[in-house]
C-alpha cells in the first residue's frame, strides 16, 4: 500500500524526479518499500526514482542527503522511508535552505504527532497502528500456545494523510519548460 499511496500521489502531482531516502536496504520491509515505489513509477511510465540510503545516526542522516544533493539535480519530490529518513531531509533541506514545499515536496512515514505540528505540515504513510498490535498479539498467543506454524508475512493497509509539504511538480524543484500532466490521486484520510 505505501509503495501506491506515496508514489500515486507525487505522480499525480506531476513528478518525475524523485529521491527514495530509505534507512538501510539491509532491512526487509526497506528493500520491499524501495521496490514497490520503482514499480509503481515504472507501470505509470515515470524514470526510475533515485535511492539513497540515510543510516541510522542522525547527524550522518542529514549529511549523506547533503551530500547527495551537492553532487546531484535536485529532485522535485523525496519519499522517506522511515521516520528517521523525514527527520533527516527536514534536516538537510532545511540546512541548505531549500523550501519544502515551494522547491521540493517530502512524503514522510508514520504520521508522528510532530508531523502536524511541523511546519509546513508533512503528508505522511499512515500505518494501522492498532491492528498492527492486534495482529502481534494474535500472533504472540498463537506461539505461546505452542503452534509449530511457519512465520507468515501480513501486510495491512496504510493511509496518506495529505497536508501541506507536497505541491505540484512546477511549483516544485527546478523549473522546467514543459509542464508535467496528470491529475492528483484521490485524497484518503485526513
Amino acid at each position: 500500500a505505501f509503495r501506491l499511496l506515496a508514489a500515486e500521489h507525487l505522480a499525480g502531482l506531476g513528478h518525475r524526479s524523485v529521491l527514495i531516502f530509505a534507512s538501510s536496504l539491509r532491512l526487509a520491509n526497506i528493500r520491499e518499500r524501495c521496490a514497490g515505489v520503482r514499480r509503481a513509477f515504472a507501470a505509470a511510465g515515470l524514470p526510475e526514482p533515485s535511492i539513497l540510503e540515510a543510516g541510522f545516526v542522525i547527524e550522518e542522516v542529514s549529511e549523506k542527503l547533503e551530500a547527495w544533493l551537492a553532487r546531484h539535480r535536485r529532485p522535485t519530490g523525496i519519499i522517506a522511508l522511515t521516520n528517521f529518513a523525514t527527520l533527516g531531509a527536514m534536516s538537510a533541506l532545511a540546512k541548505l535552505s531549500i523550501r519544502v514545499p515551494d522547491q521540493v515536496s517530502l512524503v514522510g512515514f508514520d504520521d508522528y504527532v510532530w508531523m502536524r505540528a511541523s511546519s509546513p505540515p508533512i503528508t505522511a504513510v499512515r500505518q494501522p497502528v492498532d491492528h498492527i498490535g492486534a495482529e502481534a498479539v494474535k500472533r504472540l498467543r498463537s506461539r505461546i500456545r505452542e503452534d509449530d506454524a511457519p512465520p507468515v508475512s501480513v501486510h495491512l493497509a496504510c493511509d496518506l494523510v495529505v497536508r501541506s509539504s507536497t505541491a505540484r511538480a512546477e511549483q516544485a524543484g527546478p523549473r522546467s519548460t514543459s509542464r508535467a500532466q496528470g491529475a492528483p490521486p484521490r485524497r484518503r484520510s485526513g
